[in-house]
């Protein structure tokens, strides 16, 4: 055999190296594609399961804190109920609470205030815009405890 010249091998290895067809190289394109996404969504995995119990830490504390919020805020409204409860016990409280109801003691006589009908403040606004300071003073008034018995209407 024929020792072949450098330039000869050269010829014969660069032949070998044809340019590959194109299905072909679609589907290595194809393959590095597929290869890629599946690293990516592996290494997603791995870090979702490694992250999960740091996320569930996170929002137990924040469900903890909105529970504790959620106790103090029940605890201050039980002690104001308490305290309110420990009032309505005593004298005051129990004729507090009787007035309220509209009770006056023996010997009073309640004075009722009645507001206007819707009609007639209508009517009344447009001829007096501006009342005096007596007029809305009875209109704020429920209920007064004298000892005559006068009835008042704000005019």
């Amino acid at each position: 055999m024929p020792k072949a010249s450098p330039s000869i091998f050269l010829m014969r290895t660069t032949r070998l190296r044809k340019r590959p067809k194109k299905a072909y190289r679609f589907l290595l394109i194809l393959g590095y594609s597929f290869a890629t996404i599946l690293a990516v969504l592996c290494l997603w995995h791995i870090v979702s399961k490694i992250t999960e119990p740091y996320i569930l830490d996170s929002r137990e504390s924040r469900e903890k804190t909105q529970i504790e919020r959620e106790i103090a805020r029940i605890e201050a409204e039980n002690r104001n109920l308490r305290s309110e409860i420990a009032y309505l016990k005593t004298k005051a409280g129990i004729e507090a609470e009787a007035r309220k109801l509209g009770m006056v003691k023996e010997g009073e006589i309640a004075l009722i205030v009645q507001s206007p009908s819707k009609e007639e403040s209508e009517r009344s606004a447009g001829e007096n815009a501006h009342p005096n300071i007596w007029q809305r003073i009875a209109g704020e008034v429920a209920c007064f405890f004298v000892t005559d018995s006068v009835e008042l209407h704000p005019n």
